[in-house]
C-alpha cells in the first residue's frame, strides 16, 4: 500500500499488480517440482531466493516507473514463489539433521513448527516496516517527502533483502555439513538392519 501510495504514486495500480503476483505465485509453485528436481531442492531454493533478492534490491537501487517496477518485481517474485513451495523439503532436512545431532527422531515435533517460521516473520515484517515510517516521521495522508520515499523502498526493499542475505549465507554455511549428515544417517540405518 504505502509502496504504491507514496512512491510509485499509482495506489490503482496495485491492484492490478496483485493480480499478477497471485498468478505468478501460482506458477511458481507449481514449477516448484521441477526446478527442484532438475537443480536439487537446496540449489533451487538459493537460486530462487537470489532472484527474489536482486530483484528487491533493483527495485531500491534503481528509479523506475510504476510499470517497470511491477515488471521487474513480478519478475523476482517468481524467486519467492519456488522457495515457499520448496519449504516442506527444507523442514524434512531438519528433521534429519535433529536426527544426527540428537540421535532421536522429532519429525512430529519439527513438522509442527512449520508454520513457526511465518509468525516470526510477519512480526519481523511489521517491525521493519513501522521502524521504517517512524523514521520519516510517517503521518497518515502525508505529503510525500523525499525522506518518507526514501525510509519506504529501505523498508519494502532493502531491508528485507538484507535479512534475506543473512539467512542465505547462514543456509550454505549450515547446508555444507549434510552430505555428512546423510551419509552417517544411512551408515547408522544400515547397521541398525544388520
Amino acid at each position: 500500500f504505502y509502496y504504491f501510495k507514496y512512491v510509485l504514486n499509482d495506489l490503482p495500480g496495485m491492484a492490478i499488480f496483485m493480480t499478477g503476483l497471485t498468478v505468478v505465485m501460482l506458477v511458481s509453485a507449481t514449477l516448484a517440482t521441477t526446478v527442484s528436481k532438475i537443480f536439487g531442492p537446496r540449489k533451487a531454493y538459493v537460486g530462487a531466493l537470489c532472484i527474489f533478492i536482486a530483484g528487491l534490491l533493483i527495485t531500491w537501487l534503481v528509479p523506475m516507473s510504476a510499470t517497470a517496477f511491477k515488471i521487474v518485481m513480478l519478475i523476482s517474485f517468481v524467486g519467492y514463489g519456488l522457495p515457499d513451495a520448496l519449504v516442506v523439503a527444507m523442514y524434512a532436512t531438519c528433521v534429519d539433521y535433529g536426527e544426527w545431532r540428537t540421535g532421536k527422531n522429532v519429525r512430529g515435533f519439527i513438522m509442527a513448527l512449520l508454520t513457526t517460521p511465518i509468525k516470526v516473520g510477519n512480526f519481523i515484517k511489521s517491525v521493519i516496516i513501522t521502524t521504517a515510517l517512524a523514521s520519516a516521521s510517517y503521518v497518515a495522508d502525508m505529503t510525500p517527502t523525499p525522506e518518507l520515499i526514501q525510509a519506504i523502498k529501505n523498508g519494502f526493499c532493502l531491508y528485507p533483502a538484507l535479512v534475506m542475505i543473512f539467512g542465505l549465507v547462514l543456509f550454505v554455511i549450515l547446508s555444507r555439513k549434510l552430505k555428512d549428515m546423510e551419509n552417517d544417517l544411512a551408515a547408522k540405518k544400515a547397521s541398525a538392519e544388520n
